[in-house]
């Protein structure tokens, strides 16, 4: 099955969804969006969006001559990830999110871990995660950030409720989970 939307660019990426919007649902990903070369990935979306297999919002940025990754949502729905943001490139990894971000999946095994926010920053700077309410099945909140080279910072904001390991986790989960293996702040407000 496939996504609603699926986007890729060698160069910037942007999709905004305008605001009132309806839902956006997907067999695989609600949208799924890759970036193959220079710039930066920006998607907006004003409505609520489904992945039924994969994640609500799926974004990679694959290259290392990529900049910045930023997400804005309101609710996000996946099997696996609600938001999934990777990034290769030299910038940051923005995520808000207002709503509910939900992942669905229950673990059966250490393989099959689900994350309702998800951010991997491999070679740029910062991580900066901004949300109301988020459940999953493993872990409400998992940031990875790599970025030792660049001393980027992992800030998480949470106003509302944060759940992992909802049903029958098997292996690590909780609310948050980090890796933070560089020498920047690492900040989470609850």
């Amino acid at each position: 099955s496939q996504s609603a939307f699926i986007l890729t660019s060698n160069r910037n990426l942007t999709f905004t969804q305008a605001a009132g919007g309806g839902t956006i649902t997907g067999g695989n990903s609600g949208i799924r969006a890759t970036g193959n070369g220079p710039g930066s990935i920006q998607i907006t979306a004003s409505g609520a969006v489904t992945g039924n297999t994969s994640a609500g919002i799926f974004v990679v940025n694959n290259s290392v001559a990529s900049t910045s990754v930023t997400v804005t949502a309101t609710d996000g729905t996946g099997h696996v990830h609600g938001i999934n943001a990777n990034n290769s490139g030299t910038g940051a990894i923005t995520i808000n999110a207002s709503g509910n971000i939900l992942a669905t999946r229950i673990p059966v095994n250490a393989t099959t871990n689900s994350s309702g926010v998800s951010a991997n920053q491999v070679n740029g700077t910062d991580i900066n995660i901004t949300v109301n309410n988020v459940t999953a099945g493993s872990w409400g909140i998992s940031a990875n950030n790599q970025s030792l080279a660049k001393g980027g910072n992992t800030t998480i904001n949470a106003t509302g409720a944060i759940f992992g390991g909802t049903g029958s986790p098997v292996g690590d989960s909780g609310a948050i989970g980090v890796d933070h293996n560089n020498s920047g702040a690492l900040t989470v407000n609850l």
